[in-house]
């Protein structure tokens, strides 16, 4: 098997089931079920997935997993962009939850984390 190929098939084993992603790379599983539909709903292709849930529910943590999973699934040509409803809320809520769970990953991410960027190639 070619490397290219090699890269396409463990690629689509991520695309396909972000929760095992989330484990084998984390050593973490959802905290609630609701968490891990939310997680799981992304990978099915919903384009809109709404989240209402109380403080404390594990929204912050499903998304910082997120977008790292969505990076790793679709390499070389993708973009997240986190958003909340005031800035503060991206910095020290969604990004110091990415850098955490970038820094405590079981296998080296790589790329350039900076405050609210991870650059892993020119376009990705």
């Amino acid at each position: 098997m070619s490397a290219a190929a090699e890269l396409e098939r463990q690629t689509e084993i991520i695309r396909r089931d972000p929760v095992s992603w989330i484990a084998k790379t984390f050593d973490e599983t959802p905290k609630f079920p609701k968490a891990e539909q939310l997680i799981t709903a992304l990978a099915r292709g919903y384009n809109r997935v709404y989240c209402r849930a109380c403080f404390d529910s594990s929204k912050t943590w499903s998304v910082a997993r997120l977008a790292l999973w969505w990076l790793y699934a679709h390499p070389f040509d993708s973009i997240v962009v986190t958003t909340a409803p005031i800035w503060k809320q991206v910095t020290e809520l969604i990004w110091r939850e990415i850098h955490s769970a970038h820094g405590r990953a079981e296998v080296p991410l790589g790329g350039k984390l900076n405050s609210t960027s991870l650059t892993l190639g020119p376009k990705w």
